[in-house]
């Protein structure tokens, strides 16, 4: 009995632990997430974590990805978003079930992203139609 109490108590924390992903569209190549708890504001902008989670692998600098997790600033007055950084994951939802260690292929626990960006981009003015529109309206609450 203990057991299954520990293990019911352990599933609800790691549960909770993980990010609350919300469904903010669906495109050809990948579905887009938003994850609100991260939104951040100050005066008109707002930052804010997002996920595209890939249909099928892409690949970067020779290693393939399932998703990438984002950080980006949404200018809410200007119509303007920037990326802040980004992780690529070889599986979805951000997750990592595999690493690449000195050309060999373990399996990993934890979740390691396989590439990271952290160079802010320029401000770039919302394209109608895009997944940075539904992303910004999703952050300023539009």
């Amino acid at each position: 009995m203990r057991n299954i109490f520990l293990m019911v108590l352990f599933t609800t924390m790691s549960a909770s632990a993980a990010a609350e992903w919300v469904k903010v569209g669906s495109f050809e190549r990948y579905t887009l997430y938003a994850e609100p708890a991260t939104i951040r504001k100050t005066g008109n902008v707002v930052n804010m974590s997002h996920l595209y989670d890939l249909h099928m692998i892409d690949e970067v600098a020779g290693k393939q990805f399932r998703s990438v997790m984002s950080k980006a600033s949404y200018d809410c007055k200007g119509a303007k978003s920037r990326m802040l950084f980004a992780s690529a994951y070889n599986g979805n939802m951000a997750k990592s079930v595999e690493k690449i260690v000195a050309g060999k292929i373990t399996t990993n626990r934890a979740n390691r992203s396989i590439n990271y960006i952290s160079d802010p981009g320029r401000w770039k003015p919302i394209m109608s139609g895009s997944a940075e529109e539904l992303l910004w309206k999703f952050a300023c609450k539009k």
